[in-house]
């Protein structure tokens, strides 16, 4: 027998109204010892940095930047970095620890703004907005709604389904409903969530990059 933890249960309020930042010390690299670059802030300090010759990118493509917070020290850390600098050389790269600052800096302050517009959205539903939700939440669904209005139809006739009900075009569309609502609803003039967007919202940096093309 085990003996059963406590203080593990959020209360009720705090858990419905409550979105919190990941918990770390460093958001430059996110305690991991190699800076992350989901956001493209990277890119802000090295334009062609995971990115082809066409410039679309891809993670992946050049060598880690080891970060120069303690997570990537040993032995306390991951031990990417000792006393000369990042290990093993030649197949790692650095930032200065001024640009990592910046990095980790404006990432909490997009984190805090984050965390705000989704306690309004939160405190707004509480209070009886079924609708209430963060703009970056919202292009997501549109963005998501435009794409099945699109291949809806292609992906009905390509049903491998067996059985006479796989035949039915109508099968796997939409027949009512909230997601029927939001097909409806969407504004294909909307951006979408791999737009660029505004930099002074919260979340605008915590969007994917831009979808590579489908390879021809």
């Amino acid at each position: 027998m085990f003996s059963r933890p406590v203080g593990y249960k959020r209360d009720t309020l705090d858990r419905d109204l409550t979105f919190r930042r990941p918990s770390c010390d460093c958001l430059a690299c996110y305690d991991s010892g190699v800076v992350t670059n989901g956001d493209g802030l990277v890119n802000g300090l090295l334009p062609d940095y995971d990115r082809n010759r066409d410039g679309r990118p891809l993670a992946g493509q050049d060598l880690p930047l080891i970060c120069h917070c303690p997570a990537a020290y040993r032995p306390s850390g991951h031990g990417f970095r000792g006393a000369d600098g990042p290990v093993p050389q030649r197949l790692t790269a650095e930032l200065s620890p001024e640009q990592v600052a910046q990095i980790h800096s404006r990432r909490l302050l997009s984190w805090q703004e984050t965390e705000r517009l989704m306690r309004d959205a939160r405190m707004a539903r509480a209070a009886g907005d079924p609708d209430a939700m963060p703009w970056f939440i919202a292009e997501v669904r549109h963005a998501v709604a435009r794409q099945m209005a699109r291949h809806g139809p292609i992906l009905a006739e390509l049903d491998p389904s067996p059985g006479a009900a796989s035949q039915d075009p109508r099968r796997l569309q939409p027949q009512g409903g909230v997601l029927a609502s939001t097909l409806a609803s969407a504004d294909p003039g909307q951006p979408g969530p791999f737009s660029r967007l505004p930099q002074p919202h919260g979340a605008a940096q915590m969007t994917p990059e831009p979808a590579l093309p489908a390879a021809a």
